[in-house]
């Protein structure tokens, strides 16, 4: 599983092209060797948009993962 918790973000608009930051903390839970992981990271995305049919497209997207933070998660049947 896979959550995104959108923060700050500007865009600059030209026409049907636009460019972007926008800042997220992505909480991501995982399974390794049978123990649960919850691995927590403030991300940096640099996007390029373009406009087409009507709808605001990410053409490309570049991620700078600035923090992580790994934890296993307690079981529930301890």
């Amino acid at each position: 599983m896979v959550y995104h918790i959108n923060g700050q973000q500007t865009v600059e608009i030209h026409d049907d092209v636009a460019s972007g930051i926008a800042y997220c903390q992505v909480v991501l839970i995982k399974e390794e060797e049978g123990q649960r992981i919850k691995q927590t990271s403030g991300v940096r995305y640099h996007d390029r948009y373009v406009f087409q049919n009507g709808k605001w497209l990410i053409a490309e997207r570049l991620s700078n993962f600035m923090w992580t933070d790994i934890h296993p998660i307690p079981s529930l049947h301890s």
